[in-house]
């Protein structure tokens, strides 16, 4: 049992990340890219949990024929490697879809056919002595036997070559933290499962010349295989959910800086701002922005470029940068606007003659950025200066 559990326990790892990663894939199914990885967590989950000796024993027994598992477990492999290689395909050149298409295609057909030629071999062989951890090296002379042992660890090794090759590649270009991560994880997962080969061809070797390696075969290679088989999946999951930790981490830190422009333009909308959601950092981020946005446009009429370009002088005189004179010139402009409408409500004027204000600014369509920077600066000392003024100035209006 407990070289079961060497396998049980990476296999419900995988089956847990595959749970996590459902909804996403569900919700975005047209996504090639989220695609792959559910069905590489899945194939990753298959292999070790077929590739157990319990699992194996039980499925030559309800099958009735002696290591029918192992055909099996060598075309989840090949089926494993097809998947890790389709995920690479679609990581890399996912901007070209007409070229993940070819190679996706190339790919599968050619594992596809591998897979076939497993069973087969499997079929016209004579494999008849039941062997639940040493299948490989017993069967080294078998005639079939022996080939399909072979095409099946030559299959790995060109998977196994070519994605460490890649990925470490790829690892050494300036790219961002969490996808070099990810990169060096397949690389590290890859090397294993270039080890499980080298342990495998090792102990076959060793029986072709008369010799018995085959510890290698049955002791160090199903642990690397193991390992290698967590490893890989999560070092292509790390950069997916590194990035969006990135972005849920981006979204309440801009949720949180838009706070102060937000609860000075809350009376503004009808009911208060609305918060859609509790947990989505990037529906609340967009609600608030849009909130602000629909604040402004209901001071639009209000807004008075004449004491923005005031302020802003004001703000340079005193040292501010550009962009920082600008948030707060824009901020005083806000609040002005703010305090002559709920002025003109107080006095009952909604229908005043607005036509002699000077040309409003429009700020509703700034980007996110410089809405930050007016929430950031909206208590700067130099704002509520600059907006006492307007305030005397403009009751005489």
């Amino acid at each position: 049992m407990v070289n079961g559990l060497t396998f049980f326990i990476p296999a419900g790892f995988l089956a847990l990340a595959l749970l996590a990663k459902l909804p996403g894939i569900r919700k975005k199914w047209n996504d090639p890219l989220l695609r792959s990885v559910g069905w590489m967590l899945l194939v990753a989950a298959a292999v070790l949990v077929f590739a157990a000796p319990p699992t194996i024993a039980e499925v030559n027994d309800l099958t009735g024929v002696p290591n029918f598992s192992a055909p099996l477990v060598y075309v989840l492999l090949t089926v494993f490697s097809a998947a890790c290689i389709r995920l690479i395909v679609n990581w890399q050149y996912g901007e070209d879809p007409a070229y993940v298409r070819r190679a996706t295609l190339w790919w599968m057909v050619s594992y596809g056919l591998i897979a076939v030629l497993i069973i087969a071999l499997f079929v016209v062989g004579d494999a008849p002595v039941e062997r639940l951890r040493d299948f490989d090296p017993y069967y080294a002379r078998t005639p079939y036997i022996r080939e399909m042992i072979l095409l099946y660890l030559l299959a790995h090794s060109v998977a196994s070559v070519l994605m460490t090759v890649l990925c470490w590649k790829w690892s050494r270009l300036d790219i961002n933290r969490w996808l070099r991560t990810g990169l060096i994880m397949i690389v590290v997962g890859y090397s294993l499962n270039l080890g499980y080969d080298v342990c495998k061809f090792s102990a076959i070797g060793a029986r072709w010349a008369g010799h018995n390696w085959d510890w290698l075969s049955t002791y160090i290679a199903p642990p690397m295989a193991a390992v290698s088989a967590v490893i890989i999946p999560v070092g292509f999951v790390v950069p997916l959910a590194g990035q969006r930790f990135a972005i849920m981490r981006r979204d309440w830190s801009a949720y949180r800086q838009l706070a102060p422009l937000a609860q000075e333009l809350e009376d503004l909308k009808a009911g208060g701002m609305v918060e859609l959601s509790r947990t989505d950092p990037s529906l609340r981020l967009t609600q608030r922005e849009a909130d602000i946005n629909d604040a402004i446009l209901t001071l639009h009429p209000l807004l008075d470029r004449n004491l923005r370009d005031r302020a802003y002088a004001t703000a340079q005189e005193h040292g501010l940068t550009d962009a920082d004179a600008s948030a707060v010139a824009e901020a005083v402009m806000l609040i002005a606007a703010k305090q002559e409408r709920a002025r003109r409500q107080q006095a009952k004027t909604k229908n005043a003659n607005t036509a002699t204000l000077p040309e409003p600014q429009d700020l509703a369509g700034e980007p996110p950025r410089h809405l930050l920077r007016i929430s950031r600066l909206l208590r700067h000392p130099l704002v509520a200066e600059l907006t006492r003024a307007p305030s005397a100035e403009s009751s005489t209006v």
